[in-house]
C-alpha cells in the first residue's frame, strides 16, 4: 500500500486530500504544519509527500530544505500542493527538485494518479 504524507495547515484540505486517498487505496498520514510534518516523515517514512506552501512555523520550501538534508528523508519524492499560482513559485520548486506543482482546487482522481505516476517513475530510476 502506498503511504502518502499530507501536510497542510487547512483541515478541509487534509480531509479532502485523505477522504479521496484512500478511496484509491492510499494509506493516508497528515500533519496541520511544517514542524510536525517533519517529525511524521521521519518517523512514518512515507512513499511520497503531499506539502502546501503556506503554512504557519516554516513555509513549504523550508520543510523541503528541511527534509532533503536528512538522511532518512532526502530521498522520498515530494509534490507541492498549493493555492499559490504562480509561474515563478512552481519553476522555484521544480528547480529545488520537487516532482511536481499541483494548485488548489485540485481533482482528487488526478491527484492520486499523478502520484502513482511520479512513484513509478521513481521507482524505474532505481
Amino acid at each position: 500500500m502506498i503511504k502518502v504524507l499530507a501536510i497542510d495547515d487547512q483541515f478541509d484540505n487534509l480531509a479532502i486530500i485523505q477522504m479521496s486517498l484512500r478511496l484509491e487505496g492510499f494509506e493516508v498520514v497528515t500533519s496541520d504544519n511544517g514542524r510536525e510534518g517533519i517529525e511524521k516523515a521521519e518517523s512514518e517514512l512515507p512513499d511520497i509527500i503531499l506539502l502546501d506552501m503556506m503554512m504557519p512555523y516554516m513555509d513549504g520550501y523550508e520543510v523541503y530544505q528541511h527534509l532533503k538534508r536528512k538522511k532518512a528523508t532526502k530521498n522520498i519524492p515530494v509534490i507541492m500542493l498549493t493555492a499559490v499560482d504562480q509561474p515563478q513559485q512552481m519553476e522555484k520548486a521544480k528547480k529545488m527538485g520537487m516532482q511536481d506543482y499541483i494548485t488548489k482546487p485540485f481533482d482528487p482522481l488526478n491527484l492520486a494518479t499523478r502520484i502513482r505516476f511520479f512513484l513509478d517513475k521513481a521507482k524505474k530510476t532505481t
